[in-house]
């Protein structure tokens, strides 16, 4: 047509909206992301108690090297602890009375005896040799009677559950000692003693087989 000037093709220029809706969206992410950004910085912040106060929370960690003036100091730790009393070390210190005590009973009872031998009086001592004869061998009685110098004592044999005379034989005691002999055709086992009848002193039994 006449008079008409050139017309804008509609559709021509459609990408600018979405050109411009898309910056409009980079814009509140990068607004979104900073506004986020701040937020955790912050909240950083307030658990690690600032930016200053970590970095002297890690220098007052930090362990110090050991200076040299602390050399002298290096050795005690290498020094060994005493070692307290082992519960042995104290039983044995603890056993040293009660040794003493048993030692101290021991001795009173070594000279309760030496006196209560000593109260008994002169003690006789036998002795028959051989222990095994045949009839009518020869047996030699020996013994000690210390104390009853000149004292007789008397064989006697053991017949039916007495003490018996052995045919009158006697011997007396001189330097401490008495010696005599017998004879028997009494077959099987002969108990033999010797006794002082002035002072009620027996000795003890000894046995001879005859046979």
């Amino acid at each position: 047509m006449a008079g008409q000037g050139p017309q804008e093709q509609p559709g021509h220029e459609w990408w600018r909206p979405v050109v411009s809706g898309i910056g409009a969206l980079v814009a509140v992410s990068l607004a979104i992301g900073l506004v986020v950004g701040l937020v955790a910085l912050g909240a950083s912040r307030l658990v690690t108690g600032g930016g200053g106060d970590t970095a002297s929370s890690s220098e007052r960690l930090e362990v110090p090297d050991p200076s040299p003036g602390d050399g002298d100091r290096d050795d005690l730790h290498l020094r060994p602890t005493p070692l307290a009393p082992s519960g042995d070390d104290e039983a044995d210190e603890g056993e040293g009375p009660d040794e003493a005590d048993e030692s101290d009973e021991s001795d009173e009872t070594d000279e309760t005896d030496e006196e209560d031998r000593e109260d008994e009086g002169p003690q006789i001592s036998l002795s028959a040799s051989p222990l095994q004869v045949s009839a009518m061998q020869r047996i030699d009685i020996r013994g000690t009677y210390p104390g009853a110098e000149g004292a007789t004592v008397e064989v006697q044999r053991r017949e039916g559950g007495s003490w018996q005379s052995f045919s009158g034989v006697s011997a007396q005691v001189s330097g401490g000692t008495f010696s005599t002999w017998v004879q028997t055709g009494r077959a099987g086992r002969n108990v033999f003693r010797v006794y002082d009848a002035s002072a009620d002193v027996a000795s003890e039994p000894v046995v001879v087989r005859v046979g």
